[in-house]
C-alpha cells in the first residue's frame, strides 16, 4: 500500500484515500473489524481494490513522453500516419503542442500529416488528462527544411480521426498555411483558405506565423511559466537548487553574481589562487534572427514564333494574246502585230507569209500570285528561370 501511494500521482493518491475510505465503510456496515490503526493490518481485499483503482487511474494519464508515443501508431481513416523528420512535444493546461520539423519539402505531404495527424492525435488522446490536466486540445505544427513554419493547425479534443482531408481541415479550430501548401491542399481540398478560423498559438500565447521561424514550444512552455519568477541572486545554497531553467551553475568567488545576466567580456571563466578551483557563468546566446523569405521574379525573353496560318487567295490578270498566222508571232500589243503586219506584207510579197494580211486574238486568264498559306508569327515570352521564394 505504501509503495502503490507513492508512485501513484496526485489524482491517484486522491483516488487511493477515497477507495480506501468506501471500503473501509462498506466493512464496517457488514460487521468487518478494521485495525486503522495499522494499515498494514488491512484486510486484502482492501487493497486488492485500491490497488485496481490505481492502475485505471494510471490508464487514464498521460505523461510528454506517452503522448510523444502515441505518434508512432496513429491512424486517420483507417490508413497509418508516417510522421517524419525530428518531432517534440510540449504539453501545458491540458494542450498538446507537436512540432514536426521536415528535411525535405514536400509541402503535400505536410499539409496531410498536419491535418490528419492532429485530428488522429486529438482521438488518441480522448478524455484522458495529459500532465494531470484535462485535455483542451491539439496544435501542430511543421517547420520545412529552412525553418520557417510552413502550416500550423489546432484540433479541438476528442476530435475524429476518420474522413478526409477536406474533413480534417474543416473540422479544425483554426490553421494557417503558406502557399505553397496551399495549393497543394486546394487539389484535394479546394475549400481550402490559407487562414481560417482561430489562428494557432504557443503555449505563451503568440501566434504562430508562417514562412517565419516559430521558436521551440519547450522554449515558450518555459518562458510563460518564468514571467512571474522575480530574478535571484545565485551563490546561496536555496538559489543553487532551483536553476534547472537556465542550468548555469557557481563556485568559489563567482558565487554572488547574478543568475541568467549577460556575461561581461572576461567574465565567462575565473580561477581562485590556491586550491585551483574554478567557477563560470553564462547565458545562453540570442538566437539569430529568422531569415525572411525573399521572392525572385521570373526571368525570360521575347522570341518570335509562329502562332498559326493564313490563306492567300490566288490572284489572275485578264489579257489579249495577238498571233500572227503566219509565222506564228504573239505580242499583247495591238500595236505591234498591226507592225507586224504591215512588214509581213512586204515579206509575202517576198514568199516568207503564206497569207499577208491575217492574225488572231485570243483573251488569256493567268494566275500571276497567291493559293498557298503564309505562316503568321507573335512575340512570345520565354521563361528562362521561374519566379520562386528564396
Amino acid at each position: 500500500m505504501k509503495n502503490i501511494i507513492q508512485n501513484a500521482s496526485k489524482k491517484t493518491r486522491k483516488n487511493l484515500v477515497i477507495g480506501a475510505s468506501a471500503v473501509a465503510a462498506v466493512g464496517i456496515a457488514l460487521g468487518i473489524g478494521f485495525a486503522f490503526a495499522n494499515p498494514v493490518a488491512a484486510p486484502a481485499t482492501a487493497v486488492a481494490e485500491t490497488t485496481a483503482s490505481a492502475q485505471i487511474e494510471d490508464e487514464g494519464t498521460l505523461e510528454v513522453e506517452d503522448v510523444k508515443g502515441l505518434l508512432d501508431t496513429l491512424e486517420y481513416g483507417g490508413s497509418t500516419i508516417a510522421v517524419d523528420g525530428e518531432t517534440s512535444v510540449v504539453a501545458k493546461d491540458g494542450h498538446t503542442w507537436v512540432t514536426q520539423k521536415v528535411t525535405e519539402a514536400d509541402p503535400a505531404k505536410e499539409v496531410a500529416t498536419c491535418a490528419k495527424g492532429s485530428a488522429a492525435l486529438s482521438a488518441a488522446i480522448g478524455t484522458k488528462t495529459v500532465e494531470d490536466e484535462d485535455p483542451t486540445g491539439v496544435t501542430w505544427v511543421v517547420e520545412g527544411p529552412d525553418g520557417n513554419v510552413d502550416i500550423a493547425l489546432t484540433q479541438p479534443p476528442e476530435a475524429s480521426a476518420d474522413g478526409s482531408l477536406s474533413d480534417a481541415l474543416g473540422e479544425s479550430d483554426g490553421y494557417t498555411m503558406n502557399d505553397e501548401c496551399l495549393d497543394a491542399a486546394k487539389k484535394e481540398a479546394p475549400e481550402a483558405e490559407a487562414t481560417k478560423g482561430t489562428p494557432p498559438t504557443l503555449p505563451d500565447g503568440s501566434d504562430v506565423k508562417v514562412d517565419e521561424a516559430a521558436p521551440e514550444p519547450e522554449q515558450t512552455a518555459k518562458q510563460e511559466d518564468s514571467k512571474s519568477d522575480t530574478p535571484t541572486t545565485s551563490g546561496s545554497k536555496g538559489d543553487s537548487s532551483d536553476s534547472s531553467s537556465s542550468k548555469d551553475s557557481s563556485s568559489g568567488n563567482n558565487s554572488g553574481s547574478t543568475s541568467g545576466s549577460k556575461p561581461t567580456e572576461g567574465s565567462s571563466s575565473a580561477s581562485s589562487g590556491g586550491n585551483g578551483s574554478s567557477g563560470s557563468s553564462s547565458s545562453s546566446a540570442p538566437s539569430a534572427p529568422a531569415k525572411q523569405k525573399t521572392w525572385v521574379d521570373e526571368v525570360g525573353h521575347w522570341e518570335q514564333k509562329q502562332t498559326g496560318q493564313n490563306w492567300v487567295p490566288e490572284q489572275y490578270r485578264e489579257y489579249t494574246l495577238y498571233t500572227c498566222a503566219g509565222c506564228g508571232f504573239s505580242t499583247e500589243s495591238e500595236d505591234a502585230i498591226g507592225e507586224h503586219q504591215i512588214k509581213a506584207c512586204k515579206d509575202y510579197r517576198n514568199g516568207t507569209h503564206s497569207e499577208a494580211t491575217n492574225y488572231y486574238a485570243m483573251p488569256k486568264f493567268e494566275q500571276i500570285g497567291g493559293g498557298y498559306y503564309e505562316p503568321v508569327y507573335e512575340n512570345v515570352w520565354v521563361v528562362d528561370s521561374p519566379g520562386h521564394w528564396e
